[in-house]
This record gives C-alpha cells, structure tokens and sequence, in this order.
C-alpha cells in the first residue's frame, strides 16, 4: 500500500486519452469545456481511494473490491 501512492496505474497520456474519449462521447470540446475532464479525474481520484482503502483494511473487508468500486461509482 506505501508504495502505491509513489507510483502511477494511469499515465498522463492516457487521462488525456480519457478526457478526450470522454468529450467525443458527451459531444464536446474538451479545450473549451471543463466537463469531460471533471469527470474523467473524478472517476480516477474515486479508484485510487477505494483501492487504497481496500488494501490498507485492518479488517478483511465485507465486499471484493470490485463491488466496492461499483457502489462508489454509482
């Protein structure tokens, strides 16, 4: 867990592919509208913390981490 905050899962090409996927799907300018980016690191800032909590539990947690991600994606 220590060593997962010093390290990047996604790289900064790819949040920019995201933003951009995201604007084409919402059907937006991602240069001029924020949305498609508030959206994208959102739903990443939302990973890194469910994951984090789950593999830093004192206690075995009651759900997988997979249906922990949905409920919080919700």
């Amino acid at each position: 867990p220590h060593l997962l905050s010093k390290s990047t899962l996604i790289s900064e090409s790819d949040q920019r592919r995201f933003v951009e996927l995201m604007a084409t799907r919402m059907g937006v300018d991602p240069s001029v509208d924020m949305r498609p980016a508030l959206l994208v690191y959102t739903c990443l800032a939302t990973v890194k913390f469910v994951f984090n909590r789950w593999l830093t539990a004192d206690a075995v947690p009651s759900e997988p981490v997979h249906v922990q991600m949905d409920e919080a994606l919700r």
